[in-house]
């Protein structure tokens, strides 16, 4: 009896795809900021933002002692060859943060 043999062209097409799927398959990190999750890939990075925060309005409240403190949650896509895509997540964190503070007009002393 012959064996019956995969035809060598189904298996290079299936090594192609192999290696080709390598740069998007993402490897998952949390860190101790809340919860924030990070999956990195060759390709691209997730960040599922859950950074908890504390802020004052002005000068006089945080004198007072007066903070609005919270969640900051939001998810982000970057391709790695983009501009943001391969900083610190601590670098993108405080971009992040320098947006948010001044769209809700909140400021750290």
């Amino acid at each position: 009896m012959k064996k019956k043999r995969i035809p060598s062209r189904i298996v290079r097409v299936l090594c192609v795809f192999l290696v080709l799927m390598i740069p998007f398959i993402p490897i998952r990190s949390v860190k101790k900021d809340g919860g924030t999750v990070c999956y990195d890939a060759i390709a691209y990075r997730i960040i599922n933002w859950n950074h908890m925060y504390i802020a004052y309005e002005s000068e006089d409240a945080m004198k007072n002692d007066q903070y609005t403190s919270g969640t900051f949650r939001k998810r982000v896509f970057y391709w790695r060859w983009e501009e943001n895509g391969n900083k610190s997540l601590d670098a993108l964190w405080e971009q992040e943060r320098q947006q948010y503070y001044e769209e809700y007009h909140l400021s750290i002393y």
